[in-house]
């Protein structure tokens, strides 16, 4: 699954989260940019990227759904 999470004007940020099939249980984490104001206006820039088990990502998935609450 790819998803865009952040846009403001030329500014894109965008997540990647897939299975890996190799290791049961585990997911690869990306987390890339796009901004227009660069000499390759339409490449991407990994920030972030991670191999996780399935409890790091659900205590992330967590961690922002409860940041949001009152």
């Amino acid at each position: 699954m790819t998803q865009i999470i952040n846009k403001r004007g030329g500014y894109i940020e965008r997540i990647t989260v897939a299975k890996i099939t190799a290791l049961p249980g585990h997911f690869y984490v990306k987390v890339e940019t796009q901004y227009d104001d660069t000499r390759a206006p339409e490449a991407w820039r990994t920030v972030y990227q991670t191999t996780c088990e399935q409890w790091g990502l659900e205590a992330f998935g967590k961690e922002i759904y409860e940041s949001q609450l009152p």
